[in-house]
């Protein structure tokens, strides 16, 4: 074996590492970047859930009687869709 090709291959096997290095960090930085982008997009539902459950919450309740007087002079709400959420106790 000659003494330059033995520098050959360490060289190539230095190469080979520098590349599966580069390409193993850019793969963990997209995966990292995967993984925030899901736990943002979580938690912001999550806060948005709990939220309209808090507005549910502070929303004041009336009787059968003035829902009632409501519909009698607005008459009574479209069909168009709606939310409806239920405060546990």
């Amino acid at each position: 074996m000659l003494a330059g090709d033995e520098s050959y291959y360490q060289n190539e096997v230095v190469r080979f590492f520098l590349v599966w290095y580069y390409v193993d960090m850019t793969y963990t930085q997209v995966v990292k970047k995967e993984i925030k982008a899901l736990v943002k997009e979580g938690v912001k539902e999550a806060l948005g859930v709990e939220f309209m459950k808090l507005r549910a919450a502070l929303m004041p309740l009336i009787s059968e009687k003035e829902q009632k007087d409501i519909e009698l002079r607005y008459k009574k709400p479209s069909r168009k869709a709606t939310r409806t959420y239920t405060i546990e106790n």
